[in-house]
């Protein structure tokens, strides 16, 4: 089912409890095995702390996804009998990309703008009083367009519902849902605190690849 609000748009019931159940377990079966892919503190931007602004936690799904069978953590997940964990992870991430395909080209095509990249799937975990205060996704040395946010697990902990500043309105659905909106300021959104429970969500961001020549001289470092 699709919900609208302006160019907001959440779908329920994106995919079933029982495949974002699979999706968490693996993911804390990752962070729980000595390989290397656990959640690690969120970032604002490269290389900067969350500081006040955001206190989550953050796994890089695609890049376990992606990681080369020849490579190192991939050949001590084969020793330590944990690789069918990445295999999870990989199976899971190629589902959420054929699924989430469909919904942005009809998006694109209904607001008229073309996608030529994304920047991978992260999965977020919010314990208690995490949030990431208001925000937007797009920055010059950034083209981001579209901000994709799946929310997993949104009937299983209180608060942490997502918040659109310039439109006072808030997204929480009852069941697993895809939230698709512009990436740029007039969308600054928060991810409110968790009250009780864990939040897992996942995102990513499509756009323009970047074109660091083109960019001014302070983004060319």
């Amino acid at each position: 089912m699709k919900k609208s609000m302006g160019v907001v748009e959440v779908y329920e019931d994106f995919f079933t409890g029982t495949q974002a159940e699979d999706l968490i377990k693996a993911a804390e079966a990752i962070d729980k095995a000595d390989i290397k892919f656990g959640f690690e503190d969120a970032t604002i931007g490269k290389g900067h702390k969350g500081g006040e602004i955001r206190s989550n936690l953050l796994m890089h799904l695609s890049q376990i996804a992606q990681y080369p069978e020849e490579g190192r953590i991939y050949r001590e997940a084969l020793k330590n009998d944990t690789v069918k964990y990445i295999h999870d992870i990989k199976n899971i991430t190629d589902m959420l990309s054929q699924k989430l395909q469909k919904y942005v080209i009809d998006y694109t095509k209904r607001y008229e703008f073309p996608i030529l990249f994304d920047e991978g799937f992260q999965l977020l975990k919010y314990g208690n009083g995490q949030q990431y205060k208001g925000h937007s996704d797009y920055a010059p040395h950034i083209p981001r367009y579209l901000s994709a946010l799946i929310l997993l697990n949104p009937q299983d902990y209180e608060g942490g519902g997502t918040y659109f500043h310039h439109f006072e309105e808030m997204v929480k659905p009852e069941s697993p849902a895809l939230v698709l909106f512009p990436s740029n300021y007039a969308y600054t959104h928060q991810a409110m605190p968790v009250v009780k429970g864990t939040k897992y969500a996942i995102v990513t961001w499509l756009g323009h690849p970047m074109e660091l020549k083109e960019m001014p001289p302070m983004y060319q470092g």
